[in-house]
């Protein structure tokens, strides 16, 4: 199962490109949820405003935490869905 951080940004696109190459995958919205998942997409956005949700949950640690226990730990460019579409 792969996570979206689903804090800010487009997430829900994220989700849905995920689906489409047959790969599970979950909103993550809190710290607790991080153990449900072998892996986390950070969707691109205002970092500033990312960073600000972040701190208000308290999200920093557990995603440095999370971030050493996975063996790849790296960035995901949006596709667009009519790239995979072939449009």
């Amino acid at each position: 199962m792969i996570g979206v951080l689903a804090l800010q940004g487009d997430y829900a696109k994220h989700i849905q490109i995920l689906n489409m190459l047959q790969i599970p995958a979950k909103e993550i919205r809190y710290p607790s949820e991080l153990v449900e998942i072998k892996g986390l997409v950070i969707p691109g956005g205002e970092s500033s405003t990312m960073t600000d949700l972040m701190k208000r949950i308290g999200f920093h640690e557990p995603l440095r935490n999370f971030a050493k226990k996975i063996s790849n730990f790296g960035h995901m460019c949006r596709v667009d869905y009519d790239v995979l579409n072939g449009a």
